[in-house]
């Protein structure tokens, strides 16, 4: 299984890319999981970008949450 966790205001992964990878994912019969998180940019995980210029930027609620969707998921699927 594939976990997604993505910010839509990434500016490396835009819409029609996420479109475009869940297409392949479906095609290839994949078991994903998406959460989009809203008003995050790209980097949300890394506690050092800070270059919102760029799309990056490190954003604490969406890490921890981020980190509690990991859990779950590594807890259901990766025992």
């Amino acid at each position: 299984p594939i976990l997604i966790l993505h910010g839509d205001q990434d500016p490396y992964a835009n819409e029609n890319d996420l479109k475009n990878l869940l297409d392949e994912l479906r095609e290839k019969n994949s078991k994903w999981f998406l959460h989009i998180f809203g008003g995050v940019a790209h980097a949300f995980t890394n506690p050092d970008a800070d270059d919102e210029l760029n799309g990056l930027k490190y954003n604490r609620d969406a890490d921890a949450t981020g980190s509690c969707l990991w859990h779950v998921f590594n807890c259901k699927f990766c025992f």
